[in-house]
């Protein structure tokens, strides 16, 4: 189902009378989910919930579990809760530390093959690496 065509149908439906004023005034003025998604966070994104999430980014880690793909969309989702800019070269550092061991070492051998400079690297970059090395 296309996000784009019920979002406004169902979204206000979803949160609390108290808000039915933002909802009215707000929310429904949004023509399409982008605006209404930077909308919604706007409102209910709080410090706390900003300062949990860098926390995150700081100490997760890969699950044995997880495929490159899961854990990278979820440490990138950590990120943007977070407010961090996803290119900054740091993070990228900081992903390629939170891969397990297999992962990060097969991934390190990879882009140290390509003599590839490590301070320009994004979070995306590293983990496309570990995708089309491990056929993720």
């Amino acid at each position: 189902m296309d996000i784009e065509l019920v979002w406004d149908k169902y979204l206000p439906l979803c949160i609390h009378y108290d808000h039915d004023p933002w909802v009215e005034t707000e929310l429904k003025r949004c023509h399409n989910w982008k605006l209404a998604r930077k909308c919604f966070l706007n409102k209910f994104t709080t410090q706390h919930r900003t300062r949990e999430s860098a926390t995150m980014v700081f100490t997760m880690v890969m699950r044995d579990t997880e495929t490159v793909t899961q854990y990278s969309t979820r440490f990138l989702r950590a990120v943007n809760d977070a407010g961090l800019n996803a290119s900054d070269p740091m993070l990228a550092q900081r992903f390629i530390a939170s891969l397990t061991q297999s992962v990060q070492v097969c991934t390190r051998i990879a882009l140290y093959g390509k003599n590839e400079s490590h301070g320009d690297l994004t979070i995306e970059d590293v983990a496309k690496v570990a995708r089309d090395i491990l056929g993720d």
